[in-house]
Protein backbone atom coordinates (compact mmCIF):
# COMPACT_ATOMS: atom_id res chain seq x y z
CA UNK A 1 0.00 0.00 0.00
CA UNK A 2 1.01 3.46 -0.78
CA UNK A 3 1.77 6.51 1.37
CA UNK A 4 -1.46 7.13 3.78
CA UNK A 5 -3.62 9.64 3.08
CA UNK A 6 -6.30 12.04 4.64
CA UNK A 7 -10.01 11.78 2.41
CA UNK A 8 -11.06 15.13 2.12
CA UNK A 9 -14.44 15.31 3.99
CA UNK A 10 -16.93 12.74 2.06
CA UNK A 11 -20.77 11.99 2.63
CA UNK A 12 -21.01 7.96 3.74
CA UNK A 13 -22.91 5.50 1.73
CA UNK A 14 -24.15 2.09 2.63
CA UNK A 15 -21.82 2.12 5.83
CA UNK A 16 -20.05 -1.56 7.13
CA UNK A 17 -17.96 -0.10 9.63
CA UNK A 18 -18.88 -1.88 12.95
CA UNK A 19 -20.35 -5.23 10.99
CA UNK A 20 -18.15 -6.59 8.01
CA UNK A 21 -20.11 -7.51 4.79
CA UNK A 22 -20.53 -11.17 3.79
CA UNK A 23 -17.71 -12.46 1.79
CA UNK A 24 -18.73 -12.32 -2.29
CA UNK A 25 -17.11 -16.01 -2.60
CA UNK A 26 -16.16 -19.08 -0.78
CA UNK A 27 -12.59 -18.21 0.54
CA UNK A 28 -12.86 -14.27 0.83
CA UNK A 29 -12.78 -12.34 3.46
CA UNK A 30 -15.40 -10.50 5.37
CA UNK A 31 -14.74 -6.53 4.60
CA UNK A 32 -15.93 -3.17 6.36
CA UNK A 33 -15.97 0.10 4.79
CA UNK A 34 -18.37 1.74 2.51
CA UNK A 35 -19.13 4.35 -0.47
CA UNK A 36 -17.56 7.93 0.14
CA UNK A 37 -19.19 10.76 -1.64
CA UNK A 38 -16.93 13.96 -2.59
CA UNK A 39 -18.58 16.66 -3.26
CA UNK A 40 -18.52 18.15 -6.80
CA UNK A 41 -14.94 20.60 -6.44
CA UNK A 42 -13.53 18.34 -3.48
CA UNK A 43 -9.44 18.21 -3.68
CA UNK A 44 -8.71 14.88 -4.70
CA UNK A 45 -5.52 15.49 -6.61
CA UNK A 46 -3.35 13.83 -3.32
CA UNK A 47 -4.95 10.71 -3.65
CA UNK A 48 -5.41 10.61 -7.79
CA UNK A 49 -1.59 11.28 -7.52
CA UNK A 50 -1.32 8.41 -4.64
CA UNK A 51 -3.34 5.93 -7.11
CA UNK A 52 -1.55 6.93 -10.37
CA UNK A 53 1.93 5.69 -8.67
CA UNK A 54 1.10 2.67 -8.07
CA UNK A 55 -0.80 2.15 -11.73
CA UNK A 56 2.83 3.46 -12.80
CA UNK A 57 4.94 1.07 -10.50
CA UNK A 58 2.75 -1.50 -12.66
CA UNK A 59 2.46 -0.78 -16.04
CA UNK A 60 4.60 1.77 -16.52
CA UNK A 61 4.37 4.81 -18.79
CA UNK A 62 1.20 2.76 -20.05
CA UNK A 63 -0.12 3.39 -17.06
CA UNK A 64 -2.99 6.58 -18.53
CA UNK A 65 -3.48 4.81 -21.61
CA UNK A 66 -4.78 1.67 -19.58
CA UNK A 67 -6.73 3.45 -17.49
CA UNK A 68 -8.46 5.51 -19.98
CA UNK A 69 -9.39 2.59 -22.60
CA UNK A 70 -10.90 0.85 -19.25
CA UNK A 71 -8.84 -2.05 -19.16
CA UNK A 72 -7.10 -1.59 -15.70
CA UNK A 73 -9.45 -0.29 -12.79
CA UNK A 74 -9.82 3.65 -11.51
CA UNK A 75 -11.50 4.13 -8.43
CA UNK A 76 -12.81 7.46 -9.61
CA UNK A 77 -16.61 7.00 -10.15
CA UNK A 78 -18.46 9.52 -11.76
CA UNK A 79 -21.13 7.52 -12.76
CA UNK A 80 -25.10 8.25 -11.48
CA UNK A 81 -25.55 6.03 -8.25
CA UNK A 82 -28.09 5.84 -6.07
CA UNK A 83 -29.18 9.51 -6.09
CA UNK A 84 -25.57 10.53 -5.68
CA UNK A 85 -25.54 14.42 -6.45
CA UNK A 86 -24.83 15.31 -10.12
CA UNK A 87 -21.05 16.55 -10.64
CA UNK A 88 -19.94 14.25 -7.49
CA UNK A 89 -17.02 11.50 -7.59
CA UNK A 90 -17.80 8.36 -5.46
CA UNK A 91 -15.42 5.42 -4.50
CA UNK A 92 -15.69 2.26 -2.55
CA UNK A 93 -13.05 1.53 -0.20
CA UNK A 94 -13.10 -0.99 1.90
CA UNK A 95 -10.38 -3.34 4.22
CA UNK A 96 -10.78 -6.72 5.80
CA UNK A 97 -9.71 -5.22 9.25
CA UNK A 98 -12.26 -3.35 10.79
CA UNK A 99 -11.15 0.42 10.81
CA UNK A 100 -11.06 2.52 13.86
CA UNK A 101 -14.16 4.85 13.95
CA UNK A 102 -14.15 8.37 15.96
CA UNK A 103 -15.82 11.56 16.02
CA UNK A 104 -14.68 15.08 15.81
CA UNK A 105 -13.57 15.27 19.32
CA UNK A 106 -11.42 11.91 18.66
CA UNK A 107 -13.70 10.45 20.61
CA UNK A 108 -15.04 6.38 19.86
CA UNK A 109 -18.14 6.17 17.87
CA UNK A 110 -20.95 3.34 17.85
CA UNK A 111 -23.11 2.02 15.02
CA UNK A 112 -25.68 3.91 15.79
CA UNK A 113 -23.50 7.62 15.54
CA UNK A 114 -22.04 6.58 12.17
CA UNK A 115 -24.90 6.08 9.35
CA UNK A 116 -25.87 7.25 5.50
CA UNK A 117 -25.30 10.34 4.71
CA UNK A 118 -23.08 11.45 7.88
CA UNK A 119 -20.13 13.42 6.81
CA UNK A 120 -16.90 11.75 7.21
CA UNK A 121 -12.75 11.77 6.24
CA UNK A 122 -10.55 8.49 6.33
CA UNK A 123 -7.26 7.50 6.31
CA UNK A 124 -6.64 5.64 3.53
CA UNK A 125 -3.91 3.93 0.76
CA UNK A 126 -3.71 2.78 -2.65
CA UNK A 127 -2.79 -0.48 -3.90
CA UNK A 128 -2.95 -2.49 -6.64
CA UNK A 129 -4.93 -5.47 -7.05
CA UNK A 130 -5.26 -8.38 -9.67
CA UNK A 131 -8.21 -10.68 -9.62
CA UNK A 132 -7.31 -12.67 -12.77
CA UNK A 133 -9.86 -11.03 -15.56
CA UNK A 134 -10.41 -7.75 -12.97
CA UNK A 135 -7.26 -6.09 -12.13
CA UNK A 136 -6.07 -2.02 -11.29
CA UNK A 137 -6.04 0.60 -8.67
CA UNK A 138 -8.27 0.81 -5.41
CA UNK A 139 -7.30 2.45 -1.68
CA UNK A 140 -7.90 0.24 0.99
CA UNK A 141 -9.54 1.74 4.53
CA UNK A 142 -7.55 2.10 7.75
CA UNK A 143 -9.64 4.44 10.09
CA UNK A 144 -12.64 6.95 9.80
CA UNK A 145 -13.53 10.03 11.33
CA UNK A 146 -17.07 11.33 11.66
CA UNK A 147 -17.28 15.33 11.39
CA UNK A 148 -20.82 16.43 11.07
CA UNK A 149 -24.44 14.90 10.64
CA UNK A 150 -25.98 15.39 7.49
CA UNK A 151 -29.47 14.10 6.01
CA UNK A 152 -29.68 10.64 5.83
CA UNK A 153 -29.34 9.01 2.70
CA UNK A 154 -31.56 5.93 3.24
CA UNK A 155 -34.80 7.89 4.71
CA UNK A 156 -34.25 6.10 7.85
CA UNK A 157 -35.21 8.04 10.50
CA UNK A 158 -33.87 7.83 14.53
CA UNK A 159 -36.10 6.16 17.14
CA UNK A 160 -36.42 9.76 18.76
CA UNK A 161 -37.77 11.29 15.48
CA UNK A 162 -40.37 8.85 15.08
CA UNK A 163 -42.33 8.70 18.58
CA UNK A 164 -43.57 11.32 20.44
CA UNK A 165 -42.80 11.37 24.55
CA UNK A 166 -45.05 9.48 27.14
CA UNK A 167 -45.62 10.48 30.00
CA UNK A 168 -44.20 7.82 32.82
CA UNK A 169 -47.11 8.17 34.98
CA UNK A 170 -49.71 6.92 32.22
CA UNK A 171 -50.90 3.01 32.01
CA UNK A 172 -51.80 1.87 28.77
CA UNK A 173 -54.88 0.60 28.31
CA UNK A 174 -55.34 -2.84 29.23
CA UNK A 175 -58.22 -4.87 27.37
CA UNK A 176 -60.77 -6.14 29.75
CA UNK A 177 -60.46 -10.05 31.09
CA UNK A 178 -63.88 -10.77 29.46
CA UNK A 179 -62.93 -9.68 25.87
CA UNK A 180 -59.38 -11.68 26.10
CA UNK A 181 -61.46 -14.24 26.96
CA UNK A 182 -63.73 -14.32 23.51
CA UNK A 183 -60.41 -13.52 22.04
CA UNK A 184 -59.12 -16.38 19.29
CA UNK A 185 -56.42 -18.67 21.03
CA UNK A 186 -54.70 -19.10 17.47
CA UNK A 187 -54.14 -18.19 13.99
CA UNK A 188 -55.79 -21.61 13.04
CA UNK A 189 -58.80 -20.10 15.19
CA UNK A 190 -59.27 -17.75 12.69
CA UNK A 191 -58.90 -19.85 9.38
CA UNK A 192 -55.33 -18.35 9.12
Amino acid sequence: MSRTIITPKARLSYPKLFTPQAPEKPGDKPKWGGAFIFEEGSDLEEMKQAAMEVATQRHGADAADLIRAGKIHWPFRTDAKDGYPEGCTWMNINTTQQPGVIGPNKEPLTERDVYPGCYVRASIGAYYFDRGTKKGVTFGLNNVQKLADGERLDNRKMAEEEFDEVPTDDTPDVPAQESLAQAPKSMKDLGL
